[in-house]
């Protein structure tokens, strides 16, 4: 969408977010420049603290060609924009696409998160989906629970660490029709009855959920079909922790599949190299592998 093409140099792009030192998206991109050819281009990680995304807009963005865009920002990406990509009635977007040149740009923005749920979930071969819990009430959680309406969920348990705050997921699955039930944050137990467990929990929350359910893991029901967790590190993450030890207290014909964080990152990241290269088809496999030491 910006002036300059494929392989020409001197395009540079960048992530922002607060915190963003823990970042892998420089070193996915700069994968997929390596694989693609694209020579001069430069990708790399800008901190913009909380409160101060107006002041980035105004000094930094003007000089970038694209931009992926993490916490705590991404509604105020989507706010810059005067184009949006699909699924903009979330009113959340990861990646900015400039239009035009110079301080006078006026952006696009997209929402590559649900793309990369969609793609880490049919990486774990997960599919057939009719009901979900969904675990997490923020950006990514909007996201998560839109990739699994498209996915074929119909029915959701929703669990957050304040009641209040799934107003917004409870809104975006009432307008896909879905069925919505609240469940006990403090018994987590009691919400392992869906085809899917899917977290958008950061770390700390994720912690927190793991630690109850092996406290009460006598409780729990069944075990799942299919589990996915946003997160990529630690490695193994609490909810592949939880999935483990229940395969290990239950029978279980089959280990639940499992699609992962990283997974979602290398694929959310393909779209965004696509977009921000005006490529048709991002080497998302040789991105995963360079970043993960493993294949897709």
């Amino acid at each position: 969408m910006g002036e300059k093409q494929v392989g020409e140099s001197g395009r540079r792009f960048a992530v922002i977010g607060d915190p963003i030192a823990h970042s892998l998206s420089p070193e996915l991109h700069a994968a997929a420049y390596r694989a693609l050819g694209i020579e001069g281009a430069s990708y790399e990680r800008i901190h913009v603290p909380r409160g101060e995304f107006a002041k980035f807009v105004q000094e930094t963005l003007p000089a970038l060609d694209g931009v992926s865009v993490t916490m705590p920002h991404k509604a105020h990406a989507h706010d810059l924009a005067v184009a949006h990509g699909p699924h903009a009635e979330l009113g959340i977007a990861n990646t900015l696409i400039p239009l035009g040149s110079g301080h006078s740009r006026r952006y696009a923005a997209f929402n590559t998160d649900i793309a990369g749920i969609t793609g880490a979930l049919a990486a774990a071969g997960i599919g057939a989906l009719e009901s979900a819990t969904l675990l997490g009430s923020g950006a990514t959680a909007l996201s998560l629970a839109t990739a699994l309406c498209e996915a074929g969920c119909t029915r959701f348990t929703v669990l957050a660490r304040s009641r209040e705050k799934l107003a917004a997921l409870e809104e975006l699955l009432a307008r896909y029709g879905a069925q919505v039930h609240i469940g006990e944050w403090e018994r987590p137990e009691l919400s392992f009855h869906s085809d899917i467990v899917a977290s958008a929990l950061a770390l700390d929350g994720a912690e927190a959920f793991a630690e109850r359910v092996f406290y009460k893991m006598h409780d729990v029901a069944r075990v799942p079909s299919a589990f996915f967790d946003a997160l990529y590190f630690p490695d193994p993450t609490p909810l592949m922790r939880v999935r483990d030890a229940l395969c290990r207290e239950r029978t279980v014909h089959e280990e639940p599949a499992f699609a992962t964080g990283a997974h979602m990152l290398a694929h959310q990241a393909a779209r965004q190299v696509e977009l921000m290269c005006g490529v048709e088809h991002a080497p998302v496999e040789v991105m995963y592998e360079a970043v993960f030491g493993q294949e897709l």
